[in-house]
């Protein structure tokens, strides 16, 4: 690679990192806010236009709720998803009193995954005292619901499906005129509250647990913290947004960047010890904060730590919680609720994290291998991740747990090769306008499929280097799925997977590293 390409590398290195120390945060990790979407500004601003709380320290509720409605009133749905344009669609439509007709009759509610969606929508216009246009009848709506709620306790759901699963069940069953069977839901949505009012700090779950306290109990404290909550986190655009994933984020940032010189001096030692303080007492990692463990972030979180930890036990104890994770098959799904299907990116980072420290166990490791090779074969299109709309992400991740000497991933080399846009980039799906995340998550796996220097990963690395922004950034594009099928824009997320597209140069390139010292 020719001295110039490397130092222009080297300078947009230098600038990202720079802004990754700017915004790391007091404890060591990144915690910035996702892109605002119109999922939580349309049910926070339906909620609190319902309760209408007065008394509270943020007096001014009439104001917040005028934010909301003009950020709402130009925001469009998301597209990629059937389900996750109704699921924006209808909360706008309820949120600005503009639901002339509800249509939930689409027939992807009836996946698994999706169905709890359409529930939540269900109660949410019985809530606005609208009825359901198309779709299932509110007693079918209301046994299903009753099968779900029989069965909570033993499904190990997470915490703030178990507070969205309470409240549409009180909803459904005020509805009907069941006061004592809301109330009891009501009683148990009570528990799962916050000391600082809300329910897993999620804006979603909080609304949910609102409306049917509201049910069986509008004037209590639950209430009226939880109002307080919903205000404070309104953002000064008028919107509500999704959860920070700052254990998350902080993996894929060291994962990005820990082999830059700038990056160890100034910023690794901070961002281990957030991640060391944020494992849980279970061994396992959450998404963000102290959010219960799951399989992917744990997983992650061994990718991210060094091998030659000091820390053994923290290593065991994480490997313990995967170990106890691993289902029948040798697989591992993102949460511990009993049906939730395995993901080819979760089983790929517990795969490889596993790996990367496999003198600490013997965790079988040749069943997720197995799988991940039959999904491929079985695939049109190579690897499909369940937590990102982002198929490079998919390929390099995979490719990282099966290694990319092996036939199968090298096929996917290929075909990503083959995938390549005009302009030098790659889209988050084959055929999407080129985006800096997709583009650097797949420079990355052709640079280890192909080599440093081949054709495509220069092409690649000249569509960041042309795109990426004066203070080390580059724009993002919504990719992240939660709740599925609804993407969000994590910003932190963009930076990582963009700037990874151009580390690989910090151990493969003699001249870098000669130029570093």
């Amino acid at each position: 690679m020719p001295v110039s390409a490397i130092d222009t590398i080297a300078s947009a290195l230098q600038r990202t990192v720079e802004y990754l120390l700017d915004t790391q945060d007091e404890s060591g990790g990144w915690a910035m806010l996702p892109e605002p979407r119109i999922l939580e500004t349309a049910l926070s601003l339906h909620t609190l236009a319902t309760l209408q709380p007065v008394g509270l320290v943020s007096n001014d509720v009439g104001a917040a709720l005028s934010r909301a409605r003009r950020w709402l009133t130009t925001a469009a749905p998301q597209e990629q998803h059937p389900v996750a344009t109704v699921v924006e669609q209808t909360l706008r439509d309820i949120a600005l009193d503009q639901a002339a007709y509800i249509d939930l009759s689409h027939h992807t509610f009836t996946d698994a995954v999706y169905s709890s969606r359409q529930l939540l929508l269900y109660a949410v216009a019985l809530s606005a005292r609208r009825s359901v246009d198309a779709g299932p009848p509110p007693e079918d709506v209301r046994d299903q619901i009753g099968r779900r709620y029989a069965n909570y306790a033993r499904q190990n759901l997470k915490p703030w499906s178990t507070v969205e699963l309470l409240a549409v069940r009180a909803l459904i069953e005020s509805f009907f005129g069941d006061e004592a069977a809301a109330a009891e839901a009501v009683g148990r949505i009570k528990s799962h509250q916050a000391v600082d009012g809300s329910f897993s700090q999620n804006p979603i779950s909080t609304s949910m647990a609102l409306l049917a306290l509201h049910v069986s109990d509008p004037d209590g404290v639950a209430v009226r913290q939880g109002c307080q909550w919903l205000l404070d986190a309104q953002q000064p655009d008028g919107t509500w947004r999704f959860c920070t994933c700052d254990v998350w984020d902080t993996t894929l940032v060291i994962r990005a960047l820990g082999q830059h010189p700038l990056f160890r001096e100034r910023a690794l030692r901070p961002a281990l010890e957030f991640l060391s303080g944020r494992q849980n007492d279970d061994g396992g990692w959450g998404f963000g904060g102290h959010s219960q463990s799951d399989s992917d972030t744990t997983g992650a979180a061994l990718l991210a730590l060094p091998t030659d930890t000091q820390d053994k036990e923290q290593i065991r104890q994480a490997i313990d919680y995967l170990a106890r994770q691993q289902d029948g098959n040798g697989l591992w799904r993102t949460w511990q609720f009993d049906h939730d299907p395995p993901a080819q990116d979760v089983v790929a980072h517990v795969l490889a994290g596993l790996d990367r420290f496999s003198e600490y166990h013997r965790v079988p490791l040749e069943p997720a291998r197995h799988w991940l090779e039959a999904q491929y074969r079985s695939s049109v299109g190579g690897w499909r991740a369940g937590w990102y709309h982002n198929s490079p992400y998919a390929q390099l991740e995979v490719g990282r747990a099966l290694g990319f000497t092996h036939s199968l991933v090298q096929d996917a080399g290929r075909a990503l090769a083959a995938s390549q846009n005009s302009d030098g980039g790659w889209g988050r799906m084959a055929g999407e306008q080129s985006c800096a995340s997709a583009t650097g998550l797949a420079a990355a796996a052709l640079a280890r499929c192909q080599g440093d220097g081949s054709p495509t990963v220069v092409a690649a690395r000249a569509f960041l280097i042309r795109t990426q922004c004066g203070d080390g950034t580059w724009p993002g594009v919504p990719e992240m799925l939660g709740p599925r099928p609804l993407l969000t824009h994590m910003p932190i997320e963009t930076q990582a997977f963009a700037v990874t597209g151009l580390s690989s140069v910090l151990s493969t390139n003699s001249h870098y590293q000669e130029r570093q010292t």
